[in-house]
């Protein structure tokens, strides 16, 4: 029963076509009872922030925002939200240190490093940032880049091996 870290660079690409697209939407769409989503409070800024710079941009019409934030407000009915604390943000700034990543990105990091001490089961990180998939590899999360040519296949034997019966 794995846990999905989703993080705000590969949730960005349910919402918009580019690479990645379809994997992001197998991980929503395919979900089963086995899965459980996590992902951090910081993802609501930044998905709001990433929709008014669309629409202002002209990228996105008023009809465009309205869906995105809707159907954002949906999937994130289906996860766990993480709060950020002052504690979690003097990690993010040792992971920071440590995996030389971007402050937002750290504290997503931090996040899924706690989810991973207190969780059972493996962390699934899902991100198409190259430095927070490298850090994740380096601690031992498994990872899925929605831009890998095999992350759909990874999904789905991930998927197919926590259905087996133990």
């Amino acid at each position: 029963m794995p846990v999905f870290y989703i993080e705000s660079s590969g949730l960005f690409k349910r919402y918009r076509s580019e690479k990645g697209t379809d994997v992001m939407k197998a991980v929503f769409d395919e979900k089963n009872d086995a899965d459980t989503f996590v992902t951090s409070h910081l993802v609501t800024v930044e998905m709001e922030s990433a929709a008014a710079r669309g629409l202002k941009g002209k990228v996105l019409n008023k009809r465009a925002y309205s869906v995105l934030l809707r159907s954002f407000a949906e999937d994130l009915g289906t996860m766990i939200v993480l709060p950020v604390s002052s504690a979690l943000i003097t990690e993010a700034a040792q992971e920071a240190r440590q995996h030389e990543l971007r402050a937002l990105d750290a504290i997503h990091f931090a996040t899924a490093m706690r989810v991973s001490q207190a969780a059972r089961d493996s962390i699934v990180f899902v991100a198409s940032d190259k430095d927070l998939v490298k850090a994740s590899r380096t601690v031992g999360f498994i990872t899925i880049d929605p831009e890998e040519q095999e992350a759909l296949g990874r999904l789905r034997t991930l998927r197919q091996g926590s259905r087996r019966p133990l």
